[in-house]
C-alpha cells in the first residue's frame, strides 16, 4: 500500500454562460485531474486498502477545490464529484500539472458545452 498512487477525476458543473469570468464562455463544465501519492496520505496502523482510498479520494477532492477556486471562487468546499481512475489519462502526462506538489499533481481540463 505505503508506494500506491491514486488517480482520480473530479468533475465540476456549472451553467452555460457568455461571461469569461464563471467557467469560460460556453463552457458548462471543468474536471480536475488528480494524482495523490504516498507522500500525500497520512498512513495509520492497520489501514486497509479501502481506507487509504477514501483518503487519497478525500485529498484529491480538496486539491481539486483549491484548483477550480482560482477559476471560480464562490465554489462550496464539498464541490465536485470524485471519480477514481486506474492511471492518469493519456491526454494529462506529458502537461505541466496546475499543481505540483509532494505526493499530490493536478491539472485543470475544461469541456465546451
Amino acid at each position: 500500500m505505503a508506494d500506491r498512487h491514486y488517480c482520480f477525476v473530479v468533475d465540476f458543473e456549472g451553467e452555460t454562460t457568455t461571461e469569461p469570468t464563471a467557467f469560460g464562455e460556453g463552457l458548462t463544465r471543468r474536471s480536475v485531474i488528480v494524482e495523490v501519492g504516498p507522500e500525500a496520505l497520512t498512513p495509520a496502523e492497520g489501514a486497509t486498502p479501502r481506507a487509504e482510498a477514501a483518503e487519497a479520494a478525500e485529498v484529491a477532492r480538496t486539491t481539486a477545490n483549491e484548483v477550480i477556486r482560482d477559476v471560480i471562487p464562490t465554489i462550496p468546499n464539498t464541490a465536485g464529484d470524485v471519480t477514481p481512475l486506474g492511471e492518469l489519462p493519456p491526454d494529462v502526462k506529458d502537461l505541466p500539472p496546475s499543481v505540483d506538489d509532494p505526493g499530490i499533481r493536478a491539472w485543470l481540463r475544461s469541456a465546451a458545452a
